[in-house]
Order: C-alpha cells, then structure tokens, then sequence
C-alpha cells in the first residue's frame, strides 16, 4: 500500500519535472528560447491623425486637422498614401526568453523606393515632376510575457515603445515616438513554427512632420491606431 509521504513525493516531482518536459517537447516561450518572427504582415487598422498646421490654412483658417482613416495591409508598405499608419508597417524581430515567460526583445523595419504618383498627400502634387524617393524606418524595443495553454496554443502580451521615421525627398519628413501593446495569440501546430494573430494599439507621445515647400515648415503630427496583425514565428 502506498504512503502519503510517498504520493506526496511522486506528486511534487511531476510537477517540478513538467516544465522541463514541457522545453524538451519544444512548448513556447521556455527560458532560453530565441524567436524570430515576422509581424505585421497582414492586418486592419483604424488610425486617427492629429496635426497642428502652422499656419493656420483652409478656408476657415484651422490650425488643427483632425482624420480618421481604415487601412489594410498585405505584406508590404509602398508610399505614403493618407490610410496608411506608420504602425503597420511589416517588420523583422527577435526576442530572447531570459526567463521561463519572460522575454525581453523588439522589431525593425526599413524600406525604400520611388513615388511616381501625382499625389503625396491632401490631393497635393510633388513640388517636382518626375518620381521622388521615399525611405520609411521602424525601431520598436519590447517586453513581454508568454502564457501557453497548450503546447500549440498560447497569448504572448508584450508593450514596449516604437520609434518611426518616414520621408519624401523634395517634400517631407516625418517622425515620432510612441507606445506599443499587442496581445498576440501563439497557434503552434508544428514544432518549433507558429501564428501570430491578435490586436495592437500604438499612439505617438510626441511625433513631428517637416516640410522642404510651402509655407508650413515644422508642424506636430501624431498617429494614433488600433489594429489587427498576423505574422509568423519561428523559435528554437
């Protein structure tokens, strides 16, 4: 007949053991684990704009203009176009799990190409004929927390700050600093190689807009946008 110390012993060295076996059948976000991913593939956002105009334009003299736009994005970002949000441009990233849950890590993204459209932005023309080059960048620090219900099921908090960078030559440039939440769902149906799906929010703490023509020269623009992203993971 067993004894409770026995079923006790048995008891607590299964539940010590299981995080272990958990690493070895290869369950996300295990201390140790290093994950690249790339976010922001696909996704929906609805960004809202703000920007001080100085000075002030329009018929009635505003000095603020205020735009909600909804934009889809399908695994590339072209120019500038006034749907787009800074935020959903897709990027590389890497996190390392210095702890069980714990990871610590972030994205980047650049891009750059030419503009042959006729308009940039509010149905203005470049200041010059011909294509203008335009160069985007994206640097997004994180922290986070991975919960996994199952082996191939998991939610993967993570709140950090993004720092973004967009430019036309010949006719603007544009940064901003802002804070980054995402609760991404993990669905890992083979081992080692996932799906990130779930919402974002970002919104700039500070964010600026510099104009080579006109009579605007500096102005405040922010970007606020809530979104949902799909990427894919792969960890080791």
């Amino acid at each position: 007949m067993y004894k409770p110390w026995a079923i006790a012993t048995a008891a607590t060295f299964t539940f010590i053991s299981s995080p272990a076996l958990a690493q070895q059948l290869g369950q996300f976000g295990s201390q140790g684990d290093a994950a690249l991913s790339v976010e922001r593939l696909f996704g929906i956002n609805f960004t809202h704009v703000y920007e001080e105009l100085d000075p002030p334009q329009g018929p009635n003299d505003d000095d603020e203009v205020e735009d909600d736009y909804v934009g889809l994005s399908f695994g590339w970002r072209g120019p500038y176009a006034p749907q787009y949000s800074p935020f959903d441009t897709p990027r590389l990233a890497f996190d390392y799990f210095i702890l069980d849950r714990v990871n610590v890590g972030g994205s980047i993204a650049y891009a750059t190409g030419k503009d042959d459209s006729e308009d940039f932005i509010d149905g203005n023309t470049p200041p010059a004929p011909g294509p203008s080059d335009y160069t985007t960048f994206l640097f997004a620090p994180r922290a986070g927390y991975a919960v996994m219900f199952a082996d191939a099921v998991g939610i993967w908090p993570r709140g950090g700050i993004t720092y973004h960078y967009y430019s036309v030559d010949g006719w603007y440039s544009e940064d901003g600093l802002a804070l980054t939440l995402e609760a991404m769902f993990v669905i890992a149906p083979i081992q080692h190689l996932g799906i990130l799906i779930g919402p974002t929010f970002d919104i700039d703490l500070v964010g600026g807009r510099d104009y080579d023509i006109g009579p605007a020269t500096g102005v405040k623009r922010t970007y606020r946008s809530i979104g949902l992203q799909i990427g894919l993971l792969g960890w080791m």
